[in-house]
């Protein structure tokens, strides 16, 4: 029940109400072994939703420590590269990308993995230039 109220203050976007409803399910419920995963990952994902990335990134690097087998666990690793990337920390984005394609060769995630790992590569090369072109 609590997680259905959970999904519609979702669907309202009153992140931090759903936020508390999530946080409350897992105080009380976290011997759930079969919901949990899928719980800590919208967790993970409201949190960054309601704009509270430094939690979203804990949570989701938590999530993937804790469920590695979970098919939500390279969807995880992909958004921790995203952060990496959007934070413009090009190196630890590419790492992370290539952290899906490596644990995960089956996921639909892979190529696209392998891409985005490429393009951190070379947008990290950008940057290297750039420091050097600036300091000559």
């Amino acid at each position: 029940m609590e997680l259905a109220l959970a999904r519609t203050y979702e669907q309202e976007d009153n992140w931090p109400v759903a936020i508390g409803v999530y946080d409350n399910w897992v105080e009380h419920f976290a011997t759930n072994t079969l919901l949990l995963p899928q719980v800590e990952y919208t967790r993970a994902w409201v949190n960054f939703q309601a704009g509270r990335e430094t939690n979203a990134f804990l949570l989701f690097t938590n999530f993937i420590g804790q469920f590695p087998s979970n098919s939500l666990a390279p969807v995880a690793q992909w958004w921790v590269g995203d952060h990496f990337f959007r934070a413009g920390d090009f190196a630890d984005a590419e790492r992370n990308y290539k952290h899906v394609f490596q644990n995960w060769p089956e996921s639909s995630l892979a190529y696209p993995a392998k891409m985005m790992a490429g393009h951190a590569a070379m947008a990290g090369s950008d940057t290297r230039t750039r420091l050097i072109i600036s300091r000559i």
